[in-house]
């Protein structure tokens, strides 16, 4: 059955005081030293001028199956105290709906009504930046002054070294405004500014006004994706689900409310009028297959009666001749579809913690496979009865016929029997290991923060045992209402990110029930319960350090430019420059000390015309020396050269071939047979390389000349050299 929902997001002001806030290459030595020859037969070999992104060094094993581990200890984060003290006059949100993002530098995390970031090495309990969502977008062209945003996603675009924040608001009076509020780094590091846009999500849908709900984001090397809810003004029809499709290059680019997006009715278009139920697009790591945008994805209790299936949605072309193509995947009985989710019970009250719905609520697409999650009720095994997090692997190689390839429960019973697994979170790394992050509660246990992972060959529909980001405190109950079976609100989501700098360590991000002391009564019923975030991380193969994403040698001005970019987690202390025959061993000929965290460029001037040589660099931090592919380079001999023209004879136009081994000044003459100087083709200086020059028959006053023999003449610096060319008409 296709189940509908509805959601409404909570909070009350406070008539208290806010608590503060709570608050393997040669070794390098650094002092000039040079770093030992290396053999370059031992390194991997790239194309001079490659930018396919690459990870220098290989990855081994360091956690055994069954153990993740965290790195180091959790960092505490914004919390329910923090909240009520960013958004005067002290808003509690409910739920916090954590979620969080890593880049290159820093990790950010934003939730209702926050948004935070802080270094990703260093000291990282005491945020660089924190302050209410309202607060961070009050710049934005089209803002609704006064209107709370609520449901905050973030994610890290990795093709374009950006953050990206997208919120929504939505007022009913005096008339019904919906926004989609986007914020874009301008750089990889968030304390460079920010462009911030708005969406008009208000949309006419059947005849009635509607509003942009529970926002689904995800992106792909060509374009940014937003899907969302679409409700009438009062909350109770639900329009379906829309996608509004961002090209990143004017949205990136600025000012402020420069963003292009296009609003899309995806399922009607892939032929599904109708279709309604939550949505999310996946984040892609490339390369992607031709022509694919990224993937939708839908499960919302979605069952014939007997056997429950997976609605997907692949987007073409997005910024071009957009197209939809509709598949439906049966996965089996995994889901007891005739029985309403069951809300998780907790230590200390019988009062039971809401888990919403079974939408979808993640993915994430990595070579050729497409992940995704939702929340489940467990027809048997272990979980059964239970509300669980699943998880879904669907095998993309055969793009006309998707198929599910291995799901499974991550049911945490580890924890204690009857535990409840809710709000889960999923992501990959770059050998497709996967990580899901979710809360977990049982009788026995206060609401806290877990995760699981599993190796990609690990046995089907299997996850490790439950590695623990944060251990609830308290029991928690938050309804503002004196109804008993008002709903408890939790979340609607959780954050798992991966590293883009090392494509192995798994950022998660959750809340936790912790210590109560901020009662509140409604209807004379008094209440109590609070909510800490954690941020933790951990890696299931040792993660590198530093990526070199692209490496070249290539001739400038008679010179080597050997040109790198890399990412480093930890900062470039120096990048070496190494230099050996086409048959020889590498040697150090430079290293630069001062350099920028992304990119590099050496002018190796000392080279002889007509011999080859082979570079590389080594990019060094306070882990070691990282080595870049080798690149070929070879040096012409120092003399300009001019080829015949071709075609010759001709008629009317021919085209003259140059080559120069440094920038020169060039000058091409033609004369006719008596020596008269008919035109000149060049007079300019011109670069090192190749180029081409044509003739069309004319003299310099633009008169066409007759047919005859006629010569043409390079002059470049101490090289000259004249040609016999014919014009036959």
């Amino acid at each position: 059955m296709r189940m509908r929902y509805s959601r409404l997001l909570c909070f009350v002001t406070l008539s208290v005081l806010a608590l503060g806030a709570a608050a393997a290459g040669a070794t390098v030595s650094l002092n000039g030293t040079p770093a030992p020859s290396h053999d370059p037969a031992t390194l991997s070999a790239l194309s001079s001028g490659s930018t396919t992104p690459i990870v220098i060094s290989g990855k081994v094993p360091i956690a055994p199956p069954g153990s993740p581990a965290l790195i180091g200890p959790a960092i505490e984060c914004f919390n329910f105290d923090d909240n009520i003290a960013a958004n005067p006059p002290g808003y509690i949100f409910i739920p916090p709906d954590p979620i969080a993002a890593a880049g290159l530098t820093h990790v950010i995390n934003v939730g209702n009504d926050f948004v935070e970031w802080r270094p990703k090495v260093g000291t990282v309990d005491t945020p660089e930046f924190r302050t209410g969502l309202l607060t961070f977008f009050s710049t934005t062209p089209g803002l609704i002054a006064g209107s709370n945003p609520f449901d905050p996603k973030v994610i890290y675009d990795q093709y374009r070294d950006r953050f990206i924040i997208v919120c929504l608001q939505q007022v009913t009076s005096p008339t019904l405004q919906s926004r989609i509020l986007v914020a874009v780094s301008k750089a990889a590091d968030p304390n460079l500014g920010w462009w911030f846009h708005s969406i008009n999500s208000t949309l006419n849908i059947g005849g009635a006004d509607r509003w942009a709900d529970y926002p689904g984001l995800g992106l792909d090397d060509e374009a940014v994706y937003v899907c969302a809810n679409m409700y009438n003004a009062a909350g109770t029809s639900y329009g379906g689900s829309r996608l509004w499709v961002i090209n990143p290059a004017p949205t990136y680019a600025g000012p402020d409310g420069s963003i292009v997006a296009t609003v899309y009715d995806a399922y009607a278009l892939s032929g599904q009028p109708g279709f309604a139920t939550t949505t999310q697009p996946a984040q892609m790591y490339g390369p992607e297959p031709v022509g694919v945008g990224t993937f939708l994805v839908s499960y919302s209790g979605l069952s014939d009666g007997t056997d429950e299936y997976l609605d997907i949605v692949r987007v073409d072309d997005p910024l071009g001749a957009i197209s939809f193509n509709f598949q439906q995947l049966y996965v089996g009985n995994f889901d007891n579809t005739a029985a309403g989710l069951p809300d998780a019970p907790q230590l200390g009250t019988a009062r039971t913690i809401e888990v919403n719905d079974r939408r979808a609520l993640g993915a994430v697409w990595r070579d050729n496979d497409l992940f995704m999650c939702a929340t489940v009720l467990a027809p048997a095994g272990p979980d059964a009865g239970q509300t669980t997090a699943h998880w879904f692997r669907i095998d993309t190689v055969n793009l006309p016929a998707l198929s599910v390839a291995d799901h499974g429960d991550a049911g945490a019973e580890d924890l204690g029997a009857g535990t409840y697994t809710f709000f889960p979170a999923i992501m990959v790394d770059c050998d497709k290991n996967m990580g899901l992050g979710f809360a977990a509660s049982n009788a026995n246990i206060y609401c806290g923060a877990y995760y699981a992972t599993r190796l990609f060959g690990d046995a089907a529909g299997t996850v490790s045992s439950t590695g623990v980001l944060a251990l609830g405190t308290d029991w928690y109950v938050r309804t503002f209402s004196n109804n008993p079976a008002a709903r408890n609100r939790w979340g609607d989501y959780s954050g798992l990110s991966i590293c883009p700098v090392d494509q192995s360590t798994f950022w998660v991000y959750n809340e936790y029930a912790c210590t109560r002391g901020t009662p509140t009564t409604v209807g004379g019923v008094t209440e109590d319960g609070r909510w800490c975030t954690k941020l933790g991380k951990f890696f299931l193969k040792q993660p590198v350090t530093v990526a070199v994403t692209s490496f070249s040698a290539t001739l400038k001005d008679g010179a080597v430019s050997v040109r790198g970019t890399f990412r480093s987690d930890l900062g470039v202390q120096a990048v070496n420059v190494y230099r050996g025959s086409a048959s020889g061993v590498l040697d150090l000929i430079h290293t630069a000390y001062t350099v920028d965290n992304r990119g590099f460029e050496y002018l190796d001037r000392s080279v002889d015309p007509g011999s080859a040589y082979r570079y590389q660099i080594g990019v060094v931090d306070s882990d070691g020396e990282f080595l870049s592919p080798i690149a070929d380079v070879k040096v012409p001999n120092a003399v300009a050269s001019m080829e015949q023209n071709a075609p010759n004879p001709f008629n009317p136009t021919t085209s003259i071939r140059y080559s120069l081994p440094a920038s020169e000044h060039v000058t091409i003459n033609v004369y006719d047979a008596s020596g008269s100087l008919v035109r000149t083709l060049v007079d300019e200086v011109r670069p090192l390389g190749t180029h081409d020059v044509q003739w069309d028959g004319r003299d310099d006053s633009g008169s066409t000349v007759g047919s005859g023999v006629y010569f043409y003449r390079i002059t470049a610096g101490k090289y000259s050299e004249s040609k016999k060319m014919v014009l036959l008409k």
